[in-house]
């Protein structure tokens, strides 16, 4: 995963972000999120895009529901958040109302089971 061949998956999309590469969870983040994509099928959904950047969600090819996805999985398994100060504006948030919910409500699981950056309690790492 990375930069050998056509191009480079970074574990963030305009909604989600990966844990800081500061945070004590960040290695084993980037190899949880390689392990979920390595040998599996998997389609792109381009959100958001910028010059020289493709915002999009990896998911399973049979939906496109928001729980089906990679930085879903990441949120619920608590080595991802939603990067609020990413999104451009409230109006693109509420073009997806399913994936926020969905974001939301797996940042709720990983808090109340106490996964990765949750581990320790309810503190979101954007307040750091």
């Amino acid at each position: 995963m990375g930069g050998g061949g056509w191009f480079t998956i970074v574990p963030y999309d305009r909604f989600v972000k990966l844990v800081s590469k500061t945070s004590e969870y960040y290695e084993e983040a980037v190899q949880r999120f390689k392990g979920s994509c390595e040998g599996r099928k998997l389609i792109g959904k381009v959100d958001f895009k910028e010059p020289n950047l493709l915002h999009l969600r990896l998911m399973e090819p049979r939906g496109e529901e928001a729980g089906s996805s990679i930085n879903a999985e990441l949120i619920r398994e608590g080595y991802a958040n939603i990067d609020r100060k990413g999104i451009p504006g409230k109006h693109y948030a509420a073009s997806y109302p399913v994936v926020m919910k969905e974001l939301e409500e797996g940042v709720k699981e990983a808090k109340s089971n106490r996964m990765g950056i949750y581990e320790y309690g309810d503190v979101e790492e954007d307040s750091e």
